[in-house]
């Protein structure tokens, strides 16, 4: 009796041990799917989080929940990356893992790119800048400048992320120091940079075709 009690206790101890190496969560979320035109999206509470990039398993952690009540379409933490943002969804039939982002997540970690178009395609704004509440945006043109101007009609002196959107005067996603001028063509402004004049213009100038370079 006593040798048969032993051996139920050592089970039970192995047992415990082994879950707890494994790391596995006994609490674990029964999350959804859910289909638009361009991917099967993981819908978890609030956030709905997209195919980011293939990783490898090594990469996965504690698994935190499962995929329409099936218990094999494992979701798992990814690295250390907070789970509001990041989530892994481990392939157990391909023996690797999909990483899929919050659709909101704009600050892209180094050594991550995306695979998906869905992703890169909002990946990066445009070069934009605020002046006096106007949005101005990067048309590609520059004009050669001979050397700095002594003075600017304002400078850029804050910037937001590059996959942020400009949303304060005299704020950039590129950069800040640039001074700027206005063109003499209204909705058009210019900003020095690598000694040149990059040509930026308003939605409406470049949407109209009507761009006017000035040689001022």
């Amino acid at each position: 009796m006593k040798r048969k009690l032993c051996s139920i206790i050592c089970l039970c101890s192995f047992v415990s041990i082994m879950l707890f190496a494994c790391g596995k969560n006994t609490n674990l979320i029964d999350m959804s799917t859910a289909k638009n035109d361009e991917y099967m999206a993981i819908i978890w509470q609030d956030r709905t989080y997209a195919p980011f990039c293939t990783i490898s398993i090594n990469d996965c952690g504690t698994q935190i929940g499962y995929l329409n009540g099936e218990t094999d379409d494992r979701i798992c933490e990814y690295k250390d990356y907070p789970t509001d943002e990041w989530i892994a969804n481990y392939l157990t039939v391909d023996g690797g893992a999909i990483l899929f982002k919050e659709v909101n997540v704009t600050n892209i970690p180094d050594g991550l790119e995306s695979e998906y178009e869905w992703n890169i395609k909002n990946e990066d704004w445009i070069p934009m800048v605020m002046v006096d509440d106007v949005l101005y945006l990067d048309t590609g043109y520059e004009k050669e400048a001979n050397k700095r101007p002594d003075t600017f009609e304002g400078v850029i002196n804050s910037e937001v992320d590059r996959r942020e959107k400009t949303m304060v005067n005299d704020q950039s996603n590129f950069g800040t120091g640039c001074g700027y001028r206005y063109g003499t063509t209204e909705g058009i402004i210019e900003i020095y940079t690598n000694d040149k004049w990059q040509v930026f213009a308003t939605e409406k100038i470049i949407a109209s075709d009507t761009l006017i370079l000035d040689e001022q």
